[in-house]
């Protein structure tokens, strides 16, 4: 099995506003989290879609002159997001007061995050054993009704047989990693449907911002490889013939690689917390799938428990001037008894909000 030669060499360097992909594109990055966007020029200073911490700085970026091949358009719209989008935020009870569903919604920007696409050519032989089924026909004896039977038992058995072949195919817009951080993203946003991929258009990314790959192609190549090979013992298989395969071995070459981009829509938006820092928010381009860090609020937590707790210290204050008067006017003292139990429920409820907030977010603290 060979490893192709792969070139980045149809790459070049942007360090100023300039046409690409059709569209006039102002490299940017993030000092924060170290990824790199091309943007409209309008939205420079803006936060960074990736991890909100940072801001999109002008800066040059490597980019391939060829644009990419391939993308997802939106299906959903960011006024049709806003019942999930308030499902997401009202499942934290105590919340930072800028975390609504207004302001999510009014900070989603569309982004797009980039997929590599290779064709290759696989030229070589492969082998295998394949599994054909047969039946065998056997009698079973068994007890019954006091004397004992037979019966007729139908088997389905295996019949393993080695086959050896040659493939000769060429493999068109097979997906590879082209973000550093493509899996961890999947995993919590979700996969797409890449066969609703259609042609590139300029025309419909407008002013989206479009992440530049920080994987290139021969870090992307062993995903690749596995992708191809997946595909090619599909197809070995199905030459078999049989019902079963296992044991399958390629040894081929991949001839002429060629890479391109496909480009994955999502929304990248943020709220603030407590500490005025951003904390970002992302929302699936298909499904509308919502993910990000919820933090709770111990601010708002502090603030209702001592509401709480003031209510209970006003009920005790009471209970106790009525307990005093009690002695000599006996019919106030079952009251004053009501209002040491209700001040000392009031207590205790006043410890929930001021604990919530840090369960929840020890329970919600991210991986990484």
């Amino acid at each position: 099995m060979s490893t192709p030669s792969i070139s980045s060499t149809d790459s070049t360097i942007l360090d100023e506003v300039q046409s690409a992909w059709g569209l006039e594109l102002q490299p940017t990055g993030c000092r924060t989290c170290r990824q790199a966007f091309l943007i409209d020029p309008a939205q420079l200073g803006q936060p960074c879609p990736n991890c909100a911490q940072g801001v999109l700085e002008s800066q040059p970026v490597r980019l391939r002159t060829e644009p990419p091949e391939l993308l997802l358009p939106f299906q959903r719209q960011v006024s049709s997001l806003a019942p999930a989008v308030e499902k997401f935020v009202k499942e934290v009870w105590l919340r930072p007061a800028d975390f609504t569903a207004p302001n999510l919604l009014k900070r989603a920007r569309p982004l797009w995050q980039p997929m590599w696409l290779v064709d290759s050519t696989l030229s070589g032989t492969w082998q295998a054993e394949s599994g054909f089924d047969y039946q065998v026909k056997s009698s079973q004896d068994y007890y019954s009704g006091g004397s004992w039977q037979s019966r007729e038992v139908i088997e389905t058995r295996v019949r393993w047989e080695p086959r050896l072949g040659q493939i000769q195919r060429r493999y068109h817009n097979i997906a590879a990693p082209a973000a550093s951080d493509h899996a961890a993203r999947e995993k919590i946003l979700g996969s797409y449907a890449l066969e609703q991929a259609r042609a590139y258009d300029a025309a419909l990314l407008g002013s989206s911002i479009i992440r530049v790959p920080d994987e290139p192609p021969e870090s992307a190549w062993p995903a690749a490889r596995a992708a191809l090979d997946e595909k090619a013992g599909q197809e070995c298989s199905q030459a078999g013939g049989a019902q079963h395969t296992r044991s399958l071995k390629l040894q081929v070459e991949y001839l002429d690689p060629h890479w391109t981009l496909l480009l994955l829509p999502m929304y990248a938006s943020y709220y603030l917390d407590d500490e005025g820092r951003r904390r970002p928010v992302w929302i699936h381009g298909q499904t509308g799938q919502i993910n990000g860090v919820r933090v709770a609020s111990q601010s708002a937590g502090w603030k209702w428990a001592a509401v709480l707790g003031g209510i209970g210290l006003v009920l005790l204050i009471l209970s106790l001037i009525l307990g005093a008067v009690g002695v000599a006017l006996l019919p106030l003292a079952p009251i004053a008894v009501l209002l040491a139990v209700l001040a000392f429920l009031f207590g205790i409820a006043a410890i929930v909000p001021a604990v919530w907030p840090w369960q929840w977010n020890q329970r919600h603290k991210p991986k990484s």
